[in-house]
């Protein structure tokens, strides 16, 4: 499948048991990749596949959110008129890129987010309370019903990559990507979905994911914004009730 303009980015931290797998599948299909090794200490890098298809960045260990930055501003550099994100540890499935990409074909104004939501007796009970706290307060600072805020498995359209690149930042990590929905709803792009599966194999090395404290920061971030806004019971009405996109 040759799409030009549509850039697979990969971002990987301490991956070495899954990377060469994923971007091998990634390489089967699509031909604009890029991997962002966050500064991985283990053998990360020794086993992303070396390809013209395949740029690799190394940078210092900076987190996610600078992983996911540089990437977005290298795929724009190159032309890109949209970016896939799927992480380094297999959680998310090679197949379901197409799924994103048919819907962006569809809708192009829209971000969307693939939602694991519909195979949800697959899931760690405390990961699924964990995303579904964070949907709640996520939702009622966009303004918007989120469904699965936490999926790092998105399709960012070159408008909303251009936007949020415009904006500043405080917050890294994973409240980088859940405020990332935030800031794309408040200025007025639509939200889509797309269904995927659970994919939790089993994975060598822990989720960096930090259960608690993530969901913390996250909390204190989307507090900001429900301040802002006066705890609106508009919003709150309207992040409970609202129709949500799905696309098939």
């Amino acid at each position: 499948m040759i799409l030009p303009k549509i850039f697979i980015l990969i971002p990987a931290y301490n991956e070495q048991e899954t990377i060469k797998k994923i971007v091998t599948e990634v390489m089967d299909k699509y031909r604009n990749i890029i991997v962002i090794n966050d500064g991985s200490c283990d053998n990360t890098y020794s086993q992303i596949p070396k390809n013209d298809n395949v740029l690799i960045i190394n940078q210092e260990n900076k987190g996610k959110s600078c992983a996911l930055i540089n990437g977005f501003k290298m795929a724009l550099k190159l032309g890109g008129t949209a970016v896939v994100t799927i992480d380094g540890d297999r959680q998310h499935r090679v197949c379901d890129i197409k799924k994103l990409i048919k819907a962006h074909q569809n809708n192009q104004k829209f971000f969307i987010l693939a939602t694991r939501y519909y195979n949800k007796n697959q899931a760690p009970k405390t990961r699924l309370f964990a995303n579904r706290f964070a949907d709640f307060w996520i939702s009622w600072a966009a303004n918007k019903k989120i469904i699965d805020s936490q999926s790092g498995f998105r399709l960012y359209p070159v408008a909303v990559l251009k936007h949020l690149l415009d904006t500043d930042y405080t917050n890294k990590g994973f409240v980088f990507e859940s405020e990332s929905i935030i800031k794309a709803s408040i200025a007025g792009f639509p939200i889509g979905f797309v269904k995927i599966a659970y994919s939790y194999e089993k994975i060598m090395r822990a989720s960096h994911f930090k259960g608690y404290e993530d969901i913390k920061k996250i909390t204190k971030m989307v507090a900001k914004y429900i301040f802002k806004y006066r705890f609106s019971c508009g919003r709150l009405w309207t992040s409970l009730t609202a129709k949500v996109e799905i696309f098939e």
